[in-house]
């Protein structure tokens, strides 16, 4: 009998004694001996307490009670006690309320017993109402606040169970059971969590449409009072953990530590991975060997959750497996974990508790662990592992005795596999056979080489014969994708020897198919297999994928039967289902040989958006590098696109596609030695030979004029047959930009060869290669073979410039005549000028002159026609001033170098000429090097105008930078390069670097255009403000504007000077007044008929100004004590919405700014973005744009999707995520949407998507953004800390301070997780924080803010006490971070006080 037992005994017989005594002599009692006999009855096991309790009432009846109301008091709450351990709640009540009367004042601890008994009547909210009072006067008491924690919770189960019972209602079958555990984890989550939001929705899309009304949302209500009480009852929990230090009894430690497993319990049910492990890590020293069980199994699951197993498994060795308290669901799930880490050692131990103390099934699982750890233990002896194979063998025996029940599904199969594979080393095979046969059986898919081994003893076996054999190996190929292939050449051996077997052939197959039709399942797969092949072969496709398809059905993965179908659909050119079975092929193999080589004969053009989507992200080496290159190289970033597909070193996943890609982007960048052997490889595959030869050709144009024409005769002789696909004219384009003529020619003659490839555009460049070589005859044979394509007077033009250069001047009227009467000529302005000087009329042509130079003053071809016309007709040269004093003076010394000589304008005029025909810009180029003999400024206009009619931009702005450099002041080189800058700006003139342009002029030229009074306004304007006189810039474009109030530009250039002194509001009001007059509201369709093509008239949308005003009003509402409100910026963005409805930047910035209005509700912003992105597609529909909904919002406005992307991931991860897979559809190169993407999955919780992503990206892209996440979320999940590191190595040296702050954080966490001392990881960890305020774009501060507490708190040093109290003041007192955090924060801050405390005893 217990100790305890006895003692109740003893007590109860001297209670009988003591109950005699009061009936008999009431005032013998001792009142305090009656006390001491409650209290030690109460310590023990009550047997009798009907004695107790009549005795407790005559001590209280004794006289001198009534002057000892604190004995009274005594007795009556030991009375209390007793009957609460009688579940005698109302006696238990009757006794406490007389204690108050009693003691004539309120105590917290009878209070406290009042509440418990007030919850256990079911009262709660009297019981909550005394907690409250309690707490009121006693903020401290730790016991209150973990009642009112528990009578919260149990009133948010309350709630829960109601709400689920609704649901059961709602929805059916197992579509119920899944409502009811995410109603479980809705209730669980605060109603701030945007996974709430999400997970609301999920439920709400599972009514059923006809009750969801009635029961559905009322489901839900009660879903969101369950929310709001399990808030509470964290926030509870926390503080009764808080003062866990204060504890002055056993009584109150017990509650202080189950308030602790009841909050991290709710914290893990919230799925707050992060706070319920470091809390629970914290809690660990202080709740070893204690009742605990609940904040050490919440812990295990959170650190499972994460990834972080080594850090579960030490938790797990901290639990003592002999406490009689020992949780047996603790013990089940630290058996599982430590299982899933093999830490054999630690299975043994809890297997055997579960084996020793669990239940019927609880301890066949210790059975089934017991044998799995003996069985897959690898010690180093050899003697060892038979002994543990023996001893897995005895374990298994016992298991397999009783109902075989594993912990997980197929666990019997795999335990069967695992004695297979050791009675294999026993070399035992006929119980090896026995057991694989058996474990097959009970889980076909399992385990592909059980299969084989199976099919290769069954070979081996007597008697067994082929089928079986065969049949196994089918199974196990199937299993076994990546494996298939090499085992094509042994299964069709068994399958033949099969056939053999049964006296059958390929042929009775055919006849039994053409007999009954079907599937010949009587049949060995191989020789089906077989079957289908020969069918093939005979060119009869339906048969034979109709004979694989079946195959495949009955052995779903077999992949040489999906490629035969695979090779039929390609045979019959049925690109669509090629490519449906091709991405069934990459899911089973991945991107192996075999694959690239159909995707190559399937072409990626031919997949789906989301085939080719899938694609970039199963094959990211392959088609996501391509496609993140091609997309850099879109956006003008050759040296991204470079980095993405690496310099070729590594040929891992390269293809023709890489090859040439890289040969392009290293011609971009100016590295074109470096791109001749990718355009090499390129050139060498058919499927890209034809832009791999142009490539390779480019490649060569500045190296060896040797090795260019060596290649250039290889081009000629591998690419004779005229039906190759090659682009011969643009290559021989290529030779002569780059002033190779006579390798030009040499392609152009062998291409002439070839009726086929003869035509116009040939022998237009035929005839150009004669004109630069010099030859004559043959020219004069290619412009007249030219001339009968031509019939716009192009030939009679370059007949007609070619005379004037040699100077046939005679010539000049008749072929001028030609030109006029050829057929569909059309004679430009300049041309009148040109063709009336070849025809000998002057004053017409000086008239024309002078009438095309004043409607074009700044055209610098009109200035220097007339100029030559006056020179021609022996006139002064007489020019506008606005060109500046040198003009004049220039032309003149060009056409009169001597005093005797004189050069006729006419060879000048013919220069001019010849840049109206496409590409004889080359034929002028020499000759106008050769007017001088330096440059002069006509020339260098000149040769400026021809090689923009080349295309050559670059060069002609070079040339263009010459002339402002040597000649400030002529004004039409300064205009020009101001165009070509708002060109390179998006179209815009008003862009930075075109005002910065008009500055520099100002001071290079120091003189005023054109009487332009605006003009010169402005830039003298923008001259002040560069000099840095902001206030008299302002004073100029005021006083203009005060005259002209409609001069756009000067009012937007006002606002920019408003903006860089800080007078936003000021230059809010400029550039909206702007922008209302250049963007007014247009016609709607309820205005009218639409424009031609059924569009309604629309502005463009995402333009440069609508950008900087967005920019702008942003700023401003976001700046210190603004005086633009947010309601008002509302405002303001809805009146640009309206005159630009379809613009998906004012969109966002019109939806944010009333998101932001509703309380920073991430739902109510959510269900906001939801509807404005559909109000973009019906508006993009209605004017026509898109549809049918498949433009990308980045087709709409570039850099749309990216800051949407952005918003989205802040207020609804899901809705991110479902954006931007949405956007990746239609743009699957676009990195930056894969980064959101990962952040998107990241915050849903789907880790192991994540992961997938970033490690695609980096594989894609060796995105440096990519690997940072990728590095930070190992940091997370546990990984090494050299895995971190080295992923972060590449990346360092291009991140900016924001990502190295993650990186670093990234680091240290990683360190500390595997046992680094705090020490100088805390040192990395109080920087980053005094420096959080510059790195919140990827640093997470509440992250950061967790790990950064937690750290000080496990070091447990006092003189981190203070640094301590100030963190969690400012947490707690700002309200800073999520509504988990805060009551993470103040329970740590609780274990931090215990854990000193502790230390200080010890």
């Amino acid at each position: 009998m217990k100790w305890t037992s006895i003692l109740g005994l003893l007590l109860a017989f001297g209670s009988l004694g003591f109950v005699a005594r009061a009936v008999f002599s009431p005032n013998d009692i001792n009142p305090t001996q009656v006390l001491t006999r409650l209290e030690a009855a109460l310590e023990g096991e009550i047997l009798e307490p009907e004695p107790l309790l009549r005795l407790s009432e005559h001590a209280l009846r004794h006289p001198s009670m009534k002057d000892s109301p604190l004995l009274q008091a005594r007795l009556l709450v030991a009375q209390a006690d007793l009957y609460t351990s009688l579940e005698s709640w109302q006696e238990a009540r009757l006794c406490l309320e007389r204690v108050s009367m009693a003691m004539d004042i309120t105590s917290p601890a009878v209070q406290l017993r009042l509440a418990k008994i007030f919850n256990k009547e079911n009262k709660p909210a009297e019981a909550w109402q005394l907690c409250v009072e309690i707490l009121a006067n006693s903020p401290q008491h730790g016991s209150a606040w973990a009642l009112r924690g528990a009578i919260e919770s149990e009133q948010a189960e309350s709630m829960l169970a109601g709400a689920q019972k609704h649901l059961s209602m709602a929805i059916a079958g197992r579509q119920g059971d899944k409502a009811a555990l995410m109603a479980e984890e809705i209730a669980m989550r605060s109603l701030d969590d945007q996974a709430r939001l999400r997970l609301v929705n999920e439920l709400r899309s599972m009514f059923e449409m006809a009750r969801e009304g009635a029961i559905g949302v009322e489901a839900l209500a009660g879903l969101s009072e369950a929310s709001s009480l399990f808030d509470s009852a964290r926030r509870s929990y926390s503080e009764a953990v808080s003062v866990l230090a204060l504890a002055k009894d056993k009584s109150e430690l017990e509650s202080g530590y189950e308030a602790l497993g009841n909050l991290l319990t709710l914290l893990w049910g919230a799925r707050q991975d992060l706070t319920t492990a470091e809390l629970g890590l914290i809690a660990a020293p202080l709740v070893q060997g204690k009742s605990s069980d609940t904040a050490v199994l919440a812990t295990l699951n959170a650190l499972e959750a994460m990834g972080q197993q080594e850090r579960a498994i030490t938790l797990l060795k901290t639990i003592d497996l002999q406490s009689p308290n020992l949780s047996l669901s603790l013990v089940q799930r630290g058996t599982q974990l430590a299982w899933q880490a093999r830490d054999h050692r630690l299975v043994n131990q809890l297997a055997s508790v579960l084996s020793q103390r669990g239940t019927p099934i609880q301890r066949e699982h210790g059975s089934w662990y017991t044998a799995m750890s003996h069985l897959d233990r690898d010690p180093e002896s050899q003697v060892d592992r038979i002994e543990y194979i023996h001893r897995g063998l005895g374990a298994m025996s016992v298991y397999l005795e009783g109902k075989r029940v594993p912990p997980m599904t197929d666990g019997t199969a795999l335990l069967l596999l695992a004695a297979a594979s050791g009675y294999r080393e026993l070399e035992q095979t006929a119980d090896e056979m026995s057991l694989l046969t058996e474990a097959v059986q009970l889980a076909p898919r399992v385990d592909g080489e059980a299969w084989l081994r199976l099919a290769e003893l069954q070979a081996n076996a007597p008697g067994a014969g082929y089928r079986s054999s065969e049949e196994s190996m089918t199974r196990g190929m199937a299993l076994l994708p990546e494996r298939a292939l090499q085992l094509v050449p042994a299964w069709e051996d068994q399958g033949n020897a099969s056939l053999q077997s049964e006296n059958r052939s390929l042929l009775t197959m055919r006849r039994a198919l053409g007999r009954t039709g079907s599937g010949l399942r009587e049949y060995g797969p191989a020789a089906r297999y077989q079957l289908a092949r020969s069918y093939f072969i005979e060119e009869d496709y339906p048969t034979s994928q109709s004979l694989a398809r079946r195959l495949r059905l009955d052995y779903p993965g077999l992949l040489p039967a999906l490629d035969l179908e695979l090779e039929g659909f390609l045979a019959r050119g049925a690109m669509a289902q090629a490519g449906l079975l091709l991405m069934k092929r990459i899911d089973l193999t991945g991107p192996d040989d075999k694959f690239r080589e159909f995707l190559a004969r399937v072409g990626a053009g031919n997949l789906t958006a989301s085939q080719y989507r899938r694609l970039t992200q199963k094959d990211p080496k392959g088609e996501g590098r391509l496609a993140i290159a091609e997309q850099f190289l879109v956006q003008g970033e050759p040296k991204r696109a470079l980095a993405a597909l690496g310099d070729g070193a590594d040929p891992e996943g390269d293809t023709a596609q890489h090859h040439l890609l890289r040969a392009e982007t290293l011609i971009q960048l100016g590295r074109s030695l470096e791109a001749v052997r990718p355009a090499t490889l390129a050139a060498a595959d058919p499927q890209t030979s034809g832009a791999g030869w142009l490539l390779l050709i480019q490649s060569q144009l500045s190296g060896s004029p040797k090795r260019l024409a060596t290649t250039v005769g290889q081009f000629i002789e591998l690419t004779r047959d005229p039906q190759l696909n090659v682009p011969r004219l643009e290559i021989v384009d290529t030779l002569l930009g780059a002033a190779r003529p006579l390798e030009a020619l040499r392609i152009a003659r062998a291409m002439d060869e070839h009726s086929e490839l003869r035509g116009g555009p040939l022998l237009q460049r035929l005839a150009l290669c004669d004109a630069l070589l010099g030859n004559d005859q043959d020219l004069a044979e290619s412009l007249d073979r030219w001339e009968a394509f031509r019939e716009d007077g192009k030939v009679e033009w370059t007949r007609l410039v070619l005379a004037m250069d040699r100077g046939e001047w005679s010539q000049l009227p008749g072929l001028a005549r030609a030109v006029r009467t050829t057929e569909g000529y059309q004679a430009s302005p300049w041309q009148n000028v040109f063709l009336a000087v070849c025809e000998e009329q002057p004053d017409e042509a000086l008239r024309l002159a002078q009438e095309g130079q004043e409607e074009h003053p700044l055209d610098p071809s009109w200035s220097l026609t007339l100029g030559l016309v006056q020179d021609l007709e022996n006139h002064p040269i007489q020019l506008p001033d606005y060109l500046g004093e040198s003009a004049v003076h220039e032309l003149f010394a060009v056409l009169h170098p001597t005093d005797r000589a004189r050069v006729d304008p006419r060879h000048m005029l013919g220069l001019l000429g010849a840049a109206q025909i496409e590409g004889w810009g080359l034929w002028a180029l020499p000759r106008i090097s050769n007017l001088s003999p330096k440059p002069t400024l006509w020339a260098l206009m000149l040769a400026e105008g021809a090689q923009q009619s080349l295309g050559q931009e670059d060069r002609a702005e070079r040339v263009r930078i010459a002339v402002t450099n040597g000649h400030p002041t002529f004004s039409p080189a300064w205009v020009r390069r101001e165009r070509e800058a708002a060109k390179k700006a998006g179209g815009d003139r008003w862009a930075l670097e075109v005002h910065a342009l008009r500055v520099e002029r100002r001071k290079e030229a120091g003189r005023q255009d054109l009487q332009d009074e605006a003009r010169n306004t402005l830039d003298s304007g923008l001259l002040a403000w560069e000099l840095g006189q902001p206030d008299r810039a302002q004073t100029l474009l005021k006083k203009f504007l005060d005259k002209q109030p409609d001069e756009h530009e000067l009012r937007w250039v006002l606002g920019r000077i408003h903006a860089s002194q800080g007078r936003n509001l000021q230059a809010v009001g400029a550039m909206y007044r702007v922008w209302r007059s250049l963007y007014p509201i247009l016609p709607t369709a309820d205005d009218g008929p639409t424009a031609p093509g059924g569009q309604l008239p629309f502005h463009q949308p995402g333009s440069p100004r609508t950008r900087e005003l967005l920019s702008m009003i942003q700023t401003t509402v976001a700046a210190p004590r603004s005086k633009l409100s947010l309601r008002d910026a509302a405002s303001l963005l809805h009146d640009m919405e309206e005159a630009i409805p379809h613009d998906p930047l004012i969109l966002l910035a019109r939806t944010r700014a009333e998101s932001q209005l509703d309380d920073h509700s991430t739902a109510l912003a959510a269900a906001r973005a939801t509807g404005a992105l559909e109000l973009l597609q019906e508006r993009l529909s209605l004017i026509g744009l898109d549809p049918r909904g498949e433009l990308s919002i980045e087709d709409v406005a570039t850099g749309s999707a990216e800051v949407w992307g952005a918003w989205l991931l802040d207020i609804s991860p899901d809705l991110a995520h479902d954006f931007l897979e949405r956007e990746l559809l239609r743009a699957p190169g676009r990195s930056d949407l894969w980064h959101l993407n990962a952040q998107a999955l990241i915050a849903l919780g789907r880790i192991d998507a994540a992961r997938n992503q970033l490690q695609a990206l980096s594989r894609a892209s060796h995105s440096p953004r990519g690997l940072l996440l990728l590095a930070a979320l190992e940091a997370r999940t546990g990984a090494e800390p050299e895995v971190v590191s080295t992923l972060l190595a590449p990346a360092r040296s291009t991140l900016n301070p924001s990502q190295t702050a993650l990186a670093d954080f990234s680091e240290t966490w990683a360190n500390l997780q595997h046992g680094d001392p705090a020490g100088r990881n805390l040192q990395v960890l109080g920087r980053l924080w005094k420096e959080r305020a510059s790195s919140t774009l990827d640093l997470d501060e509440n992250t950061l803010r967790l790990v950064y507490y937690a750290t000080m708190v496990r070091r447990n040093r006092p003189q981190d006490h203070t640094r301590l109290q100030q963190l969690s003041d400012s947490i707690l007192r700002r309200g800073q971070g999520s509504s988990y955090l805060s009551p993470t924060i103040r329970a740590m801050t609780g274990l931090s006080a215990a854990l000193q405390a502790q230390l200080e005893l010890e």
